[in-house]
């Protein structure tokens, strides 16, 4: 999750996506502005700027040898900027001023994909009973009806082995209350699809000077907004005479907002090379989770070869937390060869390692540790 929010992609203007981004030293474009701040000072008359993107995301899913792939076609917005322009009298010192308002989508989380296959020796059942084993039964049951009661079992377990015992995803092993379990039995087949939706949007108010016309500077400070849904569907069949199966639905939505600032300067000491450096403050985020899940299962009864037909499900999940993203930094070196062509390098550096999780009241989450050795140079 640190990942998938802390690291943004390079949608943009239809220019700044040509050149994948490499536009910390070249400015005078709304999506590099939001990379350099100083790009801002660059412009020398006022502008409104926005970008229609066409884009396609493949996804690719193996599991076992068997695998699936998919694409999704989305048309946005990627930006919409206003850039004002303030114009000296003089020649040299302060020549312009600008500011400027902009929205940025710095990332699409939207995808589809999906894949099935079978005969596969082990199944999540057989995770599921072995996350079980030492719980007892009458820790575990609950009827859907009292899933939100004060001693329901979803307040006092991990709602993976709660929700797996209502919804005859293990059986037990010896009589009630057991507390060992094992799983449904030889798997036959499995299938999975997931959809994801939603992004991260930037809102930055923006400042910057020209000087001489050698030397800019500028600086932003930057609201954004993450809203994420995601929905799976995971089925399991199983050979015998049970014909049991099972269909796992969860629903995850994280929706969040942060404040980050970012500072950056650029210098051309002659016409055609410019070079840019760029500071990113990390984004602070205050995040919620909200999230539930679903079993549906479907067997025949020992007792009287009836098919049995029915659900189980969680209560609804909300949890609040903050969030840390890495903060980053920017250098880059560009000619331009007249109204020809341009040469652009351009290094960033994100410091993943220094990401966060924390409940509201400043309290690290023991994840953090994983971070730092996932992350590390």
């Amino acid at each position: 999750d640190a990942l998938k929010f802390g690291r943004n992609a390079i949608p943009g203007t239809a220019r700044y996506m040509r050149m994948a981004g490499a536009f910390n030293s070249l400015g005078g474009d709304m999506s590099a502005v939001s990379q350099n701040p100083a790009g801002i000072a660059i412009y020398r008359s006022s502008e409104v700027v926005t970008t229609l993107n066409l884009g396609i995301n493949s996804s690719s899913l193996s599991m076992n040898g068997h695998t699936g792939s998919n694409d999704l076609w989305r048309l946005s917005f990627n930006n919409l900027g206003y850039v004002g322009t303030f114009i000296s009298e003089s020649d040299g010192g302060l020549v312009s001023f600008n500011v400027g308002a902009s929205y940025q989508k710095v990332k699409s989380f939207n995808r589809n994909y999906s894949v099935s296959g079978g005969n596969y020796m082990n199944s999540l059942s057989d995770y599921m009973a072995y996350y079980s084993n030492g719980i007892s039964e009458d820790r575990l049951f609950v009827k859907n009806e009292d899933i939100d009661k004060s001693d329901s079992p979803y307040r006092n377990q991990d709602w993976l082995s709660v929700l797996g015992y209502n919804g005859y995803g293990f059986d037990p092993i010896g009589q009630f209350p057991s507390s060992d379990y094992q799983g449904l039995g030889r798997l036959n087949s499995s299938s999975m699809i997931v959809q994801e939706r939603g992004g991260i949007d930037e809102f930055s108010f923006t400042f910057g000077g020209n000087v001489s016309n050698v030397f800019y500077f500028g600086g932003s400070f930057n609201v954004s907004d993450i809203n994420y849904r995601m929905n799976s569907e995971y089925e399991e069949t199983f050979s015998g005479e049970s014909e049991s199966r099972y269909k796992l639905f969860n629903s995850l939505e994280t929706r969040g907002v942060g404040y980050s600032g970012k500072l950056g300067i650029i210098v051309r000491p002659t016409d055609e090379f410019r070079i840019g450096v760029a500071f990113h403050t990390p984004t602070w985020y205050f995040m919620s989770d909200y999230y539930d899940a679903e079993m549906r299962y479907r067997f025949k009864s020992s007792s009287n070869n009836e098919i049995v037909d029915d659900r189980a499900y969680t209560p609804y999940g909300v949890t609040d937390y903050s969030f840390r993203s890495p903060y980053k930094f920017l250098a880059g070196m560009s000619y331009v060869f007249g109204q020809k062509a341009i040469f652009s390098v351009d290094y960033d550096f994100s410091a993943f390692q220094s990401m966060s999780l924390s409940t509201r009241s400043g309290s690290e989450y023991s994840d953090n540790q994983f971070i730092k050795e996932d992350n590390k140079l």
